[in-house]
């Protein structure tokens, strides 16, 4: 009768339990973050579009949930969102906003953009608020309103 060798099974038994967690964790993982990606799809599937907003087509990104277009100020329409995310999320939204330049005709001038978002882990409700800028004829710009673009990921 033959016996397993120690010289054998040691890279055996270790190519087993290799093979067992590989096989393993992604699945654990998906487990542990469902949750996560399920509450931040959630909250950006329950938040509806700011008051006098319309829909548009102008957005494109990963988990893109929704686009809207307002003639609201950016900081206005921000700091709804903001309220809006935390109460469905049932925390504190966070709010950045920063300037960026304008460029127009004989002059520069900048206007604010905004990102809120709401974590949850590895996921979570990010919304992009940025200027909607028109140009005359003579190519002036003139900020008339702000875009909305709302992703869970």
């Amino acid at each position: 009768m033959s016996r397993l060798r120690p010289l054998f099974a040691v890279p055996l038994a270790a190519a087993v339990v290799g093979g067992v967690l590989a096989a393993g964790l992604p699945a654990l993982s998906d487990h542990l973050d469902r949750p996560h990606r399920e509450k931040a799809q959630a909250v950006a599937s329950a938040l509806r579009a700011p008051a006098g907003s319309v829909t548009s087509t102008a957005c494109r990104g990963d988990g893109q949930v929704a686009c809207w277009e307002t003639a609201q100020p950016v900081r206005v329409t921000a700091d709804g969102l903001r309220q809006a995310m935390g109460e469905r999320a049932e925390t504190v939204a966070a709010l950045t906003c920063e300037q960026v330049p304008i460029e127009t005709t004989g002059s520069h001038f900048s206007a604010d953009s905004c990102f809120v978002r709401v974590r949850f882990a590895d996921h979570g409700t990010f919304a992009f608020i940025d200027p909607i800028v028109e140009r005359d004829a003579a190519g002036v710009a003139t900020v008339v309103g702000a875009r909305i673009s709302l992703s869970a990921a």
